[in-house]
Formats: C-alpha cells, sequence, structure tokens
C-alpha cells in the first residue's frame, strides 16, 4: 500500500513495518549468502586436494574418435580439424594411444577425444600414407636437404633428387611418381592402385616406415 503522507502517524508506522519486513528478508539473503559462500570454498577445497576430479569419458581399444591436435605453432594459426582415429591402448592414467590409417601412432590424452559414432567396419592400413622423415635421404647422393626437390616413389616410398636421377629432371612432375629401381621391375599405376582396392598384390612396406607398422 501506498504511503499517506497527509497522516504522519500512518506514514510513520507504515515505514516502520516496511523496515522490519526488510531487515527480516536481508537477514534470511544474507544467511544463505554466507552459506552458499562456505559451501563453494569447501568444495574449492576439495577440488584443489584432488578429492574431485573430472568426469573422464570411457573408452575401449578398438574404438574410434574424434582426435583435435592443439598443439598449435602460434596462437593465430587455427586449430586443424579433428582427426578420426582408432584406440589401440587406453592407460590407466587417462591416456590413450590412438592409430590412423597410414599406421603412425600417438599419445594423448582423453579429454582430447570425442566419440565417434560413424560406421567404420575396414581399418587397413596403408604405410603409403604415412609421413615420411625429415632425415630422409637421396637413395643417390645420400644427403636429406633440398626437399622441395625432392621425389618420393609411389612404390616403395624411398627418396630421390630430381637432379640427381640420370636423365636429372628441370621439375617435380605431376601425378604419380616411380623411381628408377621400381620402373626397372616394371611397377605401374594399375599394380599399385590394385593394393588399395583389395587386390591380390601384398603391401610394400617401405623402409624407412617398416617400423610404424611394426
Amino acid at each position: 500500500s501506498e504511503v499517506d503522507l497527509d497522516d504522519p502517524e500512518a506514514a510513520a508506522r507504515a515505514i516502520m513495518q516496511r523496515a522490519a519486513v526488510l531487515r527480516r528478508h536481508m537477514a534470511i539473503a544474507g544467511a544463505n549468502l554466507l552459506i552458499a559462500q562456505h559451501r563453494d570454498s569447501l568444495r574449492y577445497a576439495r577440488l584443489r586436494g584432488g578429492a574431485i576430479l573430472p568426469r573422464m569419458r570411457r573408452f575401449e581399444a578398438g574404438d574410434y574418435v574424434y582426435y583435435r591436435n592443439t598443439t598449435g605453432r602460434t596462437a593465430l594459426e587455427p586449430q586443424a580439424r579433428p582427426e578420426i582415429l582408432r584406440v589401440v591402448e587406453v592407460r590407466p592414467t587417462g591416456v590413450l594411444q590412438l592409430e590412423g590409417r597410414c599406421g603412425n601412432r600417438i599419445t594423448t590424452h582423453v579429454t582430447h577425444c570425442a566419440p565417434c559414432h560413424l560406421p567404420i567396419d575396414d581399418h587397413t592400413i596403408d604405410p603409403r600414407l604415412a609421413r615420411p622423415s625429415a632425415n630422409l635421404a637421396c637413395e643417390v647422393c645420400k644427403f636429406p636437404d633440398g626437399e622441395e626437390w625432392m621425389l618420393l616413389c609411389d612404390s616403395c616410398g624411398t627418396g630421390w633428387h630430381t637432379y640427381c636421377l640420370k636423365p636429372p629432371l628441370t621439375e617435380v612432375p605431376e601425378g604419380a611418381w616411380y623411381c628408377p629401381r621400381c620402373s626397372d621391375k616394371g611397377v605401374v599405376g594399375e599394380q599399385v592402385d590394385a593394393v588399395n582396392t583389395g587386390g591380390r598384390m601384398a603391401v610394400v612396406v617401405p623402409r624407412h616406415l617398416e617400423e610404424l607398422v611394426g
């Protein structure tokens, strides 16, 4: 109700009643605030002490997960698109060992992975998808420098400088390229494609990638 200022006594009583209600409600609100602060302080102390651990996702060997590489070289570099990798090992510490189609394996914490529910039936490892080592040497000069002129054989994965070939090449060829050894053996593109399509030919693992596929 409104305060009638024309009646001083009635106005005084109304103001006193409102003050009493305000004091009562403020006491309740203050008590609730103290309780909330006390609970937060206890929870924070338990969290700092390790009594409360965040709930981690559970994965098993053979599951497929989305993995996002968070090791950007600079703060301005955009995050890479998540990759789909297969879980090889689950360790008690929450660390997963993941494997890609190329056969490479990485270890990461479970918090960096998310479940992948895509229907994936085949996990054929193709060692030719693996990234070659930065120390991969040329088969002719035995030096790993000159990466911009290094050709990788699409059959055996060996490296050859364009200027070390006989005759030398003046530019990097487009499309598939086969080294002189594989060309002398009669390796052609159809035979390499047969590996991808499930042909009878066995996958030839390059020497520099044998350790990646075990």
